[in-house]
């Protein structure tokens, strides 16, 4: 089962601000792994966006071992 985070930030966060929010939580929880993320590897990939009245909410999952998807792009 792949591993995941979701991250919800407000509507009214301008969108730089809310690049720079993801970027760091994205960060700081594949810090947090216990088995380290491989950039070699793993995949990181946005599998979901949702909007509601006042936040966006993206779901990222972690593909691991995903070096045969990676050799064919």
């Amino acid at each position: 089962m792949p591993e995941s985070t979701n991250i919800t930030l407000s509507k009214a966060m301008p969108l730089d601000e809310r690049i720079l929010k993801v970027n760091k939580q994205l960060s700081e929880w594949l810090q947090s792994l216990d088995k380290p993320f491989n950039d070699e590897r793993d995949v990181l990939q946005l599998k979901k966006h949702v909007q509601s009245d006042k936040n966006f909410t993206y779901h990222y999952i972690i593909e691991r071992d995903a070096i045969s998807l990676k050799r064919n792009r």
